[in-house]
C-alpha cells in the first residue's frame, strides 16, 4: 500500500489516481505552486485545502492528517459500545478500503450529513 504520511503525498496520490497532471489540477482549481505542495516544501492555504477536498470529495481531516475526525478524537468514544450486526459489517467493509477510498467515503458522508441538517 502507498505510504500517505504527508499532506504532499496525499495531494500527489489524489491527483495521480485521477489521471491529472500538475498543470491540469492547477488550472482546474486556479492556483500555483503545486509542485512545492506535493514535495512538502510549502503548505497550501486553507482555501486551497478546502478546494482540494471538495474537488476530490475527501474530508479535510483526511487530506491534512490522513485520518478522519473520529480517529483523531478516539478518546471521546466509549470502547464498550455495542455494535449491531449491520454496524459491524459496515466497519468490516470500511476497513478493507484503501486510505483514499476511506477518505472519499468519509467526505461523502460528511457532505450528506451537512445537507441533511439544512
Amino acid at each position: 500500500m502507498v505510504q500517505l504520511d504527508s499532506l504532499g503525498k496525499r495531494i500527489t496520490y489524489l491527483r495521480t489516481k485521477n489521471n491529472l497532471t500538475q498543470k491540469d489540477l492547477m488550472e482546474l482549481l486556479n492556483f500555483d505552486n503545486l509542485s512545492r505542495y506535493e514535495n512538502d516544501e510549502r503548505k497550501p492555504s486553507l482555501n486551497i485545502i478546502i478546494e482540494l477536498a471538495k474537488h476530490f470529495n475527501v474530508s479535510t481531516d483526511w487530506l491534512l492528517l490522513g485520518e478522519s475526525l473520529n480517529e483523531s478524537k478516539s478518546d471521546f468514544f466509549d470502547s464498550n459500545i455495542k455494535l449491531s450486526v449491520e454496524e459491524r459489517n459496515l466497519l468490516c467493509l470500511f476497513n478493507q478500503l484503501s486510505d483514499l477510498e476511506k477518505g472519499i467515503i468519509i467526505g461523502r458522508m460528511e457532505e450528506m450529513i451537512k445537507n441533511h441538517s439544512r
